[in-house]
């Protein structure tokens, strides 16, 4: 990881480049860390004619919220890029909190038409961090064609924005919804609690009036 990162920099004409690290196939990616994110990111920044980039990682539990930052910090100084993909599969340690600012970074990137995420698996990202990640890829001036991937939805596609923005307010609907339904429940079993509660005092209080 750390000799490819350094050879980046030999090669700043490159147009193209696709990168795919799984510790479910090669145990040395199981190295790979928030740091290393963060140094891959930084080299990756020298190829100023870069226009597409493809970037994933697969079971790398080590990569944590910070290593999302960063990335999302050193793309968004590549203005050439014009299409976008990022991956993370059973990646367990990143949430939403990574997500949400590693795709406020990414929406500074003006000339972006092609624009993919992928969490699938990560336990912890939930449709708060979706949702986040919507809101940020409609401000993208150039956006054509987006794609998210998730556990509870698959794969989405749109290439309007009015679709993404739809698809994000279907979500904090849904979660609204459940929050409501949550907050409903507790307050049920209070009332519940209470009934029973009282219930057992008038009959101890009954019992003391008998005797």
């Amino acid at each position: 990881m750390a000799e490819l990162s350094k050879n980046l920099a030999k090669v700043n004409k490159l147009q193209h480049l696709e990168l795919f690290f799984s510790s479910f196939l090669t145990k040395n990616c199981r190295e790979i860390s928030s740091s290393s994110l963060n140094s891959l990111s930084q080299n990756i920044t020298s190829l100023a004619h870069l226009e597409k980039l493809s970037v994933k990682f697969g079971w790398s539990d080590a990569i944590e919220d910070d290593g999302l930052v960063d990335l999302g910090k050193n793309l968004s100084i590549i203005q050439s890029l014009k299409n976008l993909e990022i991956g993370f599969y059973f990646c367990k340690s990143i949430s939403n909190v990574g997500l949400s600012k590693l795709s406020k970074s990414l929406a500074k990137l003006k000339e972006i038409s092609k624009y993919k995420i992928n969490v699938w698996s990560c336990e912890s990202v939930t449709d708060i961090g979706i949702i986040d990640t919507c809101l940020n890829a409609v401000k993208l001036p150039k956006l054509e064609q987006f794609e998210v991937n998730s556990d509870n939805y698959g794969w989405k596609v749109y290439e309007r924005k009015q679709d993404i923005i739809d698809f994000a307010t279907s979500l904090m609907m849904k979660n609204t919804h459940k929050q409501f339904l949550k907050h409903q429940f507790k307050l049920y079993f209070i009332l519940i609690a209470i009934g029973l509660l009282s219930l057992i005092f008038f009959i101890v209080q009954d019992k003391s009036m008998l005797d």
